[in-house]
């Protein structure tokens, strides 16, 4: 029977999927693991933690151009614009198309 998960294993890939952890040092710190289990975790999980990061690296340069150019953050759509998009564009397509009697 294999061994019971460490608690913190998934909780710890979350924040290096995040960008939040930048090496295995820190996950080391943060869950206090052995080096050895913090490598295996990553390499089950299949996680380059270079790749990740330069992403994460990517997203705040992105964000701190869109602050530049004086542009609002990326962020997902809310319910609430997606609700509004949903509304204008049924008002366009029930204004072109008249109901008929």
């Amino acid at each position: 029977m294999a061994a019971p998960r460490h608690p913190l294993r998934d909780r710890v890939l979350a924040r290096v999927k995040r960008g939040e952890i930048a090496s295995v040092v820190e996950i080391m710190l943060v869950a206090s693991v052995p080096r050895q289990t913090a490598n295996r975790w990553l390499r089950q999980s299949r996680l380059d933690l270079a790749d990740l990061r330069l992403r994460a690296v990517a997203r705040m340069h992105e964000q701190e151009e869109r602050y530049l150019a004086g542009l609002p953050p990326r962020r997902k759509p809310s319910k609430r614009f997606l609700r509004k998009v949903a509304d204008d564009a049924k008002a366009e397509w029930d204004a072109k198309r008249p109901r008929q009697p």
